[in-house]
């Protein structure tokens, strides 16, 4: 009733339409939290899409019920609405929650985003009320109780983390309701506050001009048709969001079972192949050998697949740091190849051929590695047999063309035996031929012998040395333990 000494208004409130607005903030707070499961579940234009979606949900519903509890308030002189300022509370409500979850999950949703969002979307509903409150038409003059105001603003940036943290958490359904339950009363809590907060001076001059009021429907009437329109819109989005997650659910299964059936006809192929394939999780750390890559590596079947280090202390001692760094450099480049030596449980060493590439995440970060392992040891084996024949071929070719250059036999079979001893890394040899006219040996050449020995090695008996068992039998010989022999 207004006060003869010009004191403040006391307003009163329709029960009805209260718990009205109350439905409405705690549907519109459910929905909101259904839908931030489509924004983290997308990507691209439809994680865009939903966001939007998300947005006219959260600030919609929570325009409608402000405006459902504005309703609700009765004062004793006739209330009108500014169009324009209502319509720009409506407009700031959508526009700051679309803002928020933008800023929430630009980067995947991370904690270090939560308290900027809320602030963005607390401050933003506090804009909303207040600009919603300023669009009343009324013979009254507007005055705050700044405490309390402070109070509804804290409240609503509150109530708006909270929703976001929620939000990030993807609860399940019966955890999501009563978290709706809890932001709705928390959404109707700020608005409760900020009208208390509110004081109005009847003033005979308020302006009137360019406000509208109910019209030919009754307040009731009115806020019905608001919440019958909110629900119908949450109503919408909530069946989108579920037909949505059906079809992603199904393609989901389509694609796993088309990846399974894949996995298999490349498993056949590896086997049928000898080719083991493997792949690494690089952020937990983790791989999956296929039965050929582990029967490789000398392990069952059904062997787990080893994290990064126990991997390398498979391989060979002599191979590991260059198998390291190209692993790190493949990791870098995102394509990798290497060959290199591991040992098998049982000490066996193996030589492996590996080829593959790396994925990486939002970030940049390289997140998963994939690729191919084949068995090249008998190739290994093969090269060096090739190899050593090639270079005994090469020494007998010098060795020819030494022949026919050399003009006495010393010059001739010193730098044969001196490329043989190379190529056998001997540490200690020497030549012998017979001398003319006697039965000794004479010492062509030798390597490893101090000169004051080789002196004394010029002439020898042939039954001092094994050449001269060579000599005297004409017979190839091979001696393990020399000082054995004579």
């Amino acid at each position: 009733m207004p006060d003869v000494n010009g004191a403040t208004l006391t307003g009163t409130h329709d029960a009805s339409l209260v718990v009205l607005s109350v439905a409405i903030a705690i549907a519109a707070s459910y929905t909101a939290l259904d839908l931030a499961g489509r924004v983290r579940a997308t990507e691209g234009m439809a994680r865009r899409l939903w966001l939007g979606t998300a947005a006219l949900a959260m600030g919609g519903g929570t325009w409608s019920m402000h405006f459902v509890a504005m309703l609700a308030l009765s004062l004793p002189m006739p209330i009108a609405y500014a169009p324009g300022l209502t319509l720009l509370s409506l407009a700031i409500a959508v526009l700051v929650s679309g803002l928020g979850f933008a800023v929430m999950w630009r980067r995947g949703g991370r904690s270090s985003d939560l308290l900027p969002s809320g602030l963005l979307v607390g401050a933003g509903i506090a804009a909303m009320h207040y600009t919603g409150m300023a669009a009343m038409r009324m013979p009254a003059e507007l005055h705050y109780d700044v405490p309390l105001v402070v109070l509804s603003v804290m409240v609503a940036i509150g109530a708006a983390t909270v929703a976001l943290w929620l939000a990030r958490r993807a609860p399940a359904p019966p955890e999501r309701a009563a978290a709706a339950v809890a932001m709705g009363l928390a959404i109707a809590g700020m608005h409760y506050t900020a009208v208390a907060a509110a004081r109005w001076v009847p003033s005979g001059s308020a302006a009137m001009a360019g406000a509208s009021g109910h019209g030919a429907l009754g307040r009731e009437t009115l806020a019905l048709w608001v919440a019958a329109v909110t629900f119908l819109v949450l109503l919408i989005a909530l069946i989108a969001a579920l037909v949505d997650r059906h079809l992603a659910a199904q393609a989901g299964s389509q694609a796993e079972a088309a990846l399974r059936d894949s996995e298999a006809r490349l498993r056949i192929a590896g086997e049928a192949g000898d080719i083991g394939i493997w792949d690494r999780d690089l952020v937990a750390d983790s791989s999956i050998y296929s039965d050929t890559l582990n029967r490789l590596h000398g392990l069952p079947p059904d062997a787990p697949g080893p994290r990064y280090e126990e991997w390398l202390a498979r391989v060979h001692p002599e191979d590991r740091a260059r198998a390291d760094a190209a692993v790190r450099a493949g990791l870098a480049s995102g394509s990798y190849e290497d060959e290199f030596r591991i040992l098998r449980p049982g000490g066996e060493v193996r030589w492996i051929a590996a080829r593959g590439i790396s994925f990486r995440d939002a970030q940049g970060r390289p997140a998963r590695f994939v690729g191919v392992s084949t068995d090249v040891t008998e190739r290994r084996q093969a090269e060096a047999a090739l190899r050593e024949h090639s270079r005994r071929l090469e020494i007998l070719s010098e060795a020819a063309a030494g022949l026919l250059a050399a003009r006495t036999p010393e010059e001739a079979l010193a730098p044969l035996f001196r490329s043989l001893s190379e190529e056998f890394g001997l540490d200690l040899s020497f030549s012998c031929a017979v001398a003319e006219g006697t039965e000794g040996l004479r010492l062509v050449s030798c390597i490893g012998v101090p000169e004051e020995a080789g002196a004394g090695l010029d002439r020898l008996a042939r039954e001092d040395v094994v050449c001269g068992t060579v000599a005297k039998t004409r017979k190839p010989m091979h001696v393990a333990e020399v000082q054995a022999s004579d």
